[in-house]
């Protein structure tokens, strides 16, 4: 863009070979780019910005899954079953002893 207003001026003065209506076109493509690229560039960080707080809440999630195995490890029969309780959301049990469990932490592993 400085590029392009020192040539206008150049065009002014009649110091360059020049069209000024090229370089207006010019300026005003200049321009678009630039607002396209700016554009993007804040798409991609509101889109890191989501994948940090993203890799936070999962990071507080397996801090508290750390704790609760620890717990786990030292506790009663009774207090083990609380525990699982705060993980299991529904047991399903089908025909032949099928079982579905949900539970209400995600189990999704992330690799770095």
């Amino acid at each position: 863009m400085e590029d392009h207003r020192a040539e206008t001026i150049r065009v002014i003065r009649g110091e360059s070979r020049l069209d000024i209506v090229l370089l207006n076109s010019l300026i005003v493509d200049g321009r678009a780019e630039v607002e396209r690229l700016s554009a993007a560039a804040e798409n991609i960080k509101h889109e890191l910005d989501r994948g940090l707080a993203s890799e936070r809440a999962e990071q507080e999630e397996y801090e508290r899954l750390g704790n609760w195995e620890d717990l786990y490890a030292n506790c009663t029969f009774e207090a083990r079953k609380m525990i699982a309780c705060q993980f299991i959301k529904s047991v399903y049990v089908y025909r032949n002893y099928a079982l579905e469990i949900e539970f209400n932490v995600s189990l999704k592993i992330s690799r770095r």
